[in-house]
């Protein structure tokens, strides 16, 4: 039984003859039960999680990893029992943790972090808050490292190096440091309207291990095929076009893996394009920094004094109650808080001769707006879930050069696991037909992308 179907899948018949292990068979299997137990924005969220835990094998091979920052607006929709998932299914099976010290973090011997309650972070005190946050700030690079100072047994002390790079998943309801959601990707977590299947992992534990077990054996054959593909990715993806690069960062293991799955897999459904259509969706969904929303809040409210005129002098107190009405400025209280806030823009206040206040140009408008404010043409437009390569053309594939012509049958499919997993049937199939109008439409671009790397 297919694990996307709504009851609790069981173990099937052994195949007649052996299946090669292909990774796109092992992304569907883990998409399949991320849908049947988890509710999600965006079924391509799906699989953009399912590359994600593949990469807790293969983050070695590549220069960054980019974090899974599992949010909410209220409890009870799904955070700790998908973080629970992924635990399950990941590299080293880790367990969630809370409330840890910096020492755990960085003494910690699983290559994978899962950290629930996140939000818990910021209720301890200032120094060991700080600490956390530098660790993981850094931790999602290769060269991620924290020196501590150890005593030996003489008494003596030497400098350790600690490395800290590698996959973290981190649950919460409140925001994350601007920091860390700098590097991670968004999953917004909703409430099911309607009662989702139970979770038993007794029931799954031999589904599990043979997907971690394929997962494991699929990483340790293609090492060097992984580094290769890496160093002929070209620079910019079109399918991607206006992501800031510390996104784009994050986002090209995965788009290797799925592009490398599509490989193994070239006349069944396609794992690229649902990607690409996860992480737009998940870029869509990231905050600016509190600094950039007032930032942008502040633009705005320029805008409008502005109008038609190339400048306009507007007194302090004036604009601090202009300000204040605004949700994201409403915690200025006074004009000296509004001055910290706009000399980080450039921006200050300066006299009339009658009173001080700031002058407001066209042009310091303009400036500003064209940083913080960009265009993102279509980018929250990926509402739906792709299910089929027809008319699609991913926008990146690996050349046949750098893959055998044959994967290596490390073992069977899974007992109990489908070859190939259904759309799950909670999936609106009205929102497929969006994405495939949307992707369509940029059919020359899949094409230009895979002449440049049929180059390469």
């Amino acid at each position: 039984m297919s694990l996307s179907n709504t009851s609790i899948p069981q173990r099937s018949a052994a195949p007649s003859q052996p299946h090669p292990l292909r990774l796109a068979d092992l992304l569907d299997e883990i998409v399949a039960i991320i849908q049947c137990y988890i509710t999600l924005p965006h079924g391509n969220l799906a699989v953009l999680i399912a590359c994600w835990i593949a990469n807790t094998y293969t983050y070695q091979h590549f220069p960054y990893c980019g974090y899974l920052a599992l949010r909410s607006a209220t409890p009870r929709c799904g955070k700790s029992r998908l973080l629970q998932l992924i635990g399950l299914l990941a590299k080293g099976t880790p367990t969630p943790i809370t409330f840890p010290t910096p020492a755990v973090l960085f003494r910690r011997q699983q290559d994978v972090v899962l950290l629930d309650e996140v939000d818990a972070l910021g209720n301890r005190d200032k120094k060991m808050h700080g600490d956390l946050l530098n660790i993981l700030n850094v931790g999602f690079q290769r060269n991620g490292t924290v020196e501590r100072m150890e005593k030996g047994g003489n008494g003596s002390f030497r400098l350790g190096t600690f490395s800290v790079y590698g996959p973290k998943a981190l649950a919460g309801i409140e925001s994350l440091a601007d920091t860390l959601a700098d590097r991670a990707f968004h999953v917004q977590m909703q409430r099911s309207p309607q009662r989702m299947e139970r979770f038993n992992d007794r029931q799954l534990e031999d589904i599990f291990k043979q997907i971690r077990d394929g997962l494991e054996g699929w990483a340790a054959t293609h090492g060097n095929q992984i580094e290769s593909a890496y160093a002929a990715l070209p620079l910019m993806l079109p399918n991607l076009v206006g992501l800031d690069d510390r996104f784009l960062d994050i986002s090209e293991p995965l788009i290797i893996l799925a592009s490398m799955a599509d490989k193994e897999r070239p006349n069944e459904k396609a794992v690229l394009p649902r990607l690409y259509a996860g992480l737009r969706f998940a870029a869509g969904r990231r905050e600016a920094s509190g600094r950039e929303q007032s930032l942008i809040a502040f633009l705005d409210i320029a805008s409008r004094l502005l109008g038609s005129k190339d400048e306009v002098f507007v007194f302090s107190e004036a604009l601090l109650q202009m300000c204040q009405k605004h949700p994201n400025l409403a915690y200025l209280e006074h004009t000296q808080g509004l001055a910290g806030l706009l000399k980080h823009f450039d921006l200050k206040p300066e006299s009339n001769g009658t009173k001080r206040g700031y002058s407001i140009t066209k042009r310091w408008l303009t400036d500003w707006q064209s940083r913080y404010c960009p265009r993102t043409d279509g980018f929250d437009d990926l509402d739906g879930k792709m299910s089929s390569r027809e008319g699609l053309s991913p926008s990146f594939t690996v050349s046949s050069s750098l893959l055998s012509t044959t994967t290596p049958p490390l073992t069977s499919v899974p007992k109990g696991v489908s070859k190939s997993s259904k759309v799950s049937s909670r999936e609106d199939k009205s929102e497929r037909v969006e994405d495939v109008a949307v992707f369509g439409s940029e059919a020359s671009l899949y094409e230009q992308d895979e002449e440049v790397l049929n180059a390469l």
